[in-house]
């Protein structure tokens, strides 16, 4: 069995990072909790300061990477879909390559397609 594909390989690995710092700023921003639940904060000042620290720790930079990464995932997914759709899409009766085309364009649906295409294999 052949190993993942890069671009499944990119997400995983974007998304692990994204995970990590969000450790890496909820343990920075535990004084700020304490803080805020303290009341010797505001509500605002305490969003503002875990925003900067979501910036200053690189979370922000880290989710867009692991958004693009996904993109390119869906985008992976989607081509794969078309490469195998000519040998199995008779076994979907009533579905067509363009509601599969439909459904991988909508942002709703992409979240849960992730898991999915994750397991697919590269077949092109």
């Amino acid at each position: 069995m052949r190993g993942r594909h890069p671009a499944q390989q990119a997400y995983l690995d974007a998304q692990g990072e994204v995970e990590r710092l969000g450790r890496v700023v909820d343990e920075a921003a535990r004084p700020l909790n304490a803080q805020v639940e303290a009341g010797e904060i505001s509500e605002d000042t305490w969003a503002q300061a875990r925003d900067d620290l979501d910036e200053q720790l690189g979370l922000l930079a880290a989710t867009r990477r692991r958004d693009e990464a996904r993109r390119a995932l869906i985008d992976w997914g989607l081509a794969q879909v078309r490469t195998l759709w000519p040998t199995y899409g008779r076994l979907f009766p009533g579905h067509s390559l363009a509601t599969l085309e439909a459904l991988f364009a909508r942002p709703e649906a992409q979240r849960r397609l992730v898991s999915i295409i994750l397991k697919l294999q590269d077949w092109a």
